[in-house]
């Protein structure tokens, strides 16, 4: 089965944007385009990785909105690690190795057949959230942790 670019183009943006409520303030270039209302810009980043064609992207960066980035504290961080995933994600061995005693409330434990990702703990140990770490860099867990772990 082969797909022409406007194809995946097409099934691209329409499971990349949020499906939002029109109103009479949506601009119609941007709909008449495919693009609808509650466009994430991030995905127009991704959509510039997928096709050559300038113009769609620069349609597409005109009709998308920023996003807000939500950093939750936390007063612990875990983080867990499957031992015999462990070469599958050098850039955690290499955050263990190099970086994690930056961080005096972050942890980390291993436990059989799981992929990374990080407990975030408020201070009675409760969950906050999860969040998985599969294809992030070490400087990525450095800037998250230094971001997220609560200073008090």
């Amino acid at each position: 089965l082969r797909m022409t670019a406007n194809g995946l183009l097409f099934l691209f943006v329409s499971f990349s944007c949020v499906v939002g409520v029109y109103s009479n303030e949506v601009d119609t270039t941007c709909y008449d385009n495919g693009f609808e209302d509650g466009l994430m810009c991030s995905t127009c980043i991704k959509l510039e990785q997928f096709t050559k064609d300038s113009g769609i992207v620069d349609l597409c960066n005109k009709c998308c909105q920023e996003e807000t980035e939500e950093i939750k504290k936390a007063q612990k961080v875990v983080l867990t690690l499957g031992k015999m995933n462990e070469r599958s994600f050098p850039h955690v061995t290499e955050f263990i190795q190099n970086h994690a005693e930056q961080f005096p409330q972050f942890s980390y434990q291993y436990t059989q057949f799981a992929n990374p990702r990080m407990k975030l703990l408020d201070s009675r140990d409760k969950l906050i959230d999860v969040v998985r770490i599969d294809h992030w860099k070490t400087e990525d867990i450095v800037e998250f942790l230094s971001k997220t772990l609560d200073s008090n």
